[in-house]
């Protein structure tokens, strides 16, 4: 008889596979370790050739070129160009999808309970979501501009 404590040496593949939880973050971070790594590699190889390359910057060219803007005030405005920028698209971000997930609330509870709303919701919400957002990128800038709701709208659109 086979005891059931016994323990077992995890199956990356199969069915009733299951690895332990270092196993799984392993895996997980294992293609963006390969993906630096190649870059790293590739970058490496164009330096050899070319020291000045901008193509692939090296760790230390792309270290060099964003500690001013990380830590280094903008004299026209006083402000970090870094943090501003990431707290702007930031905000965009909630914005976006804030609205767009309280849009696909309402709607999909509409459509849920509503059979006449789902006649007219379903075919519509399908037909959209075909659409690839970079197709409606330019409608979007050229009828509200490039400003913040244009980029807003965008987000919206691609979560509803």
């Amino acid at each position: 008889m086979e005891n059931s404590t016994k323990k077992h040496t995890p199956r990356l593949w199969g069915v009733h596979a299951q690895q332990t939880r270092i196993l799984k973050l392993f895996l997980g971070a294992l293609p963006f370790l390969l993906m630096i790594g190649v870059y790293l590699w590739a970058s490496d190889i164009r330096h050899q050739n070319n020291p000045d390359d901008k193509l692939l910057p090296s760790i230390t060219q792309m270290v060099e070129t964003i500690t001013p803007m990380m830590f280094k005030e903008n004299p026209r405005n006083g402000k970090y160009i870094f943090w501003s920028d990431t707290l702007a698209s930031l905000q965009r971000l909630a914005m976006g999808i804030g609205l767009a997930y309280l849009v696909a609330l309402w709607l999909g509870v509409n459509m849920g309970v509503y059979s006449g709303m789902e006649s007219i919701g379903g075919p519509f919400s399908t037909f959209v979501a075909m659409i690839p957002p970079m197709a409606i990128l330019p409608i979007l800038f050229i009828t509200l501009g490039v400003d913040e709701l244009g980029k807003v709208a965008l987000i919206f659109i691609v979560r509803v």
